[in-house]
This record gives structure tokens, C-alpha cells and sequence, in this order.
């Protein structure tokens, strides 16, 4: 079973999921860039193949989730954010597949 995947735009709603879950990747993007365009349908596949309902997946459109993306300091994009147990334990900045694949096969150890 895939785990949850949801559009967040706002710390509030972000703060709260993080407390609540054990684990949870959060994905900031836009649809403007061609990197992130790149990234998705790897990411989405991985996802589905993957992860689990203990795993909470938050996609973040920068644009619309300015409050959000703030928060988490987003430096560029495409940029994944591992939180576990409400804190931030590993980020990969930009479309390197590589370093994307190996933050998420480090998730299913």
C-alpha cells in the first residue's frame, strides 16, 4: 500500500503532520522548473513502488506554499526534506538522481 501523499502550503499543517508521524519526505518543487519536471516521474514511481502508510509524503509547490517553503528554508529546486520524528535528519538539493536514490533506498533500511 502506497504511503500518504499530500499538498501542503503552510507551517501550521506542516508542524502538525511532522509531530504526529514517524516519517515524512517532503518534496518542494514547482511546475515552472525543468529539474524538478525531471525528478517527478522517478520520484512518484519510487513512491508508489516503495513506501508504506508509516511514511507521510508532502509535496510542496514553492510557489503557492511560500509560507511553507520559508520555513523549511528552501535554498532551490528541486529540494527533498527527510523529517523523522518531527526533525530534519537528511536533504538533497537539485536533480541529482543520484544522491535523490540514495536518500531514499536509505528509508527502506
Amino acid at each position: 500500500m502506497p504511503g500518504t501523499v499530500i499538498h501542503l502550503e503552510n507551517r501550521k499543517d506542516f508542524k502538525a503532520i511532522a509531530k504526529k508521524a514517524e516519517r515524512v519526505i517532503v518534496k518542494a518543487s514547482a511546475d515552472w522548473c525543468g529539474p524538478c519536471k525531471q525528478i517527478t516521474p522517478y520520484f512518484d514511481e519510487w513512491v508508489e513502488k516503495n513506501f508504506t502508510e508509516s511514511i507521510i509524503i508532502v509535496k510542496l509547490d514553492v510557489d503557492a506554499g511560500r509560507d511553507l517553503a520559508s520555513f523549511l528554508k528552501v535554498q532551490s529546486i528541486p529540494q527533498l526534506f527527510y523529517f523523522k520524528n518531527g526533525y530534519l535528519e537528511k536533504t538533497v538539493i537539485g536533480a541529482d538522481m543520484a544522491k535523490i536514490e540514495k536518500l531514499l533506498l536509505s528509508l527502506l533500511k
